[in-house]
């Protein structure tokens, strides 16, 4: 597969508190330099329980579309139910660069 295959730019948009993370909106800026210079849609990725507001913070910080899946099963981050969205739609929606950052999560077996 070359490089030239990949036809846009993903961003994995980590939440916690009721708020984007701080690593989330600087992959959207690089990630937004990126797309523009390869032509490219810039896309926001968004896993969790009751976080479709925070789509317009994604907007604002330069993506041209947010993939939400808002379930009550993402409630609790668990790497394996988080990921799990994130691949299909990877595979499904066709070959995209994704980038995520360093998740800030407690361990993940741990659901409260």
């Amino acid at each position: 597969m070359d490089f030239q295959d990949y036809k846009g730019v993903w961003v994995f948009i980590e939440q916690k508190d009721d708020s984007v993370a701080g690593v989330s909106l600087e992959l959207l800026g690089a990630g937004r330099k990126l797309a523009d210079k390869r032509g490219v849609e810039l896309a926001g990725f968004l896993v969790g329980d009751n976080v479709k507001h925070l789509t317009q913070t994604v907007f604002e910080y330069g993506a041209d579309t947010v993939y939400v899946y808002d379930q009550p099963i993402f409630k609790h981050y668990r790497t394996e139910t988080y990921m799990r969205p994130c691949w299909n739609a990877r595979i499904n929606i066709n070959r995209k660069l994704f980038f995520l950052g360093r998740l800030q999560r407690e361990k993940t077996s741990q659901v409260p």
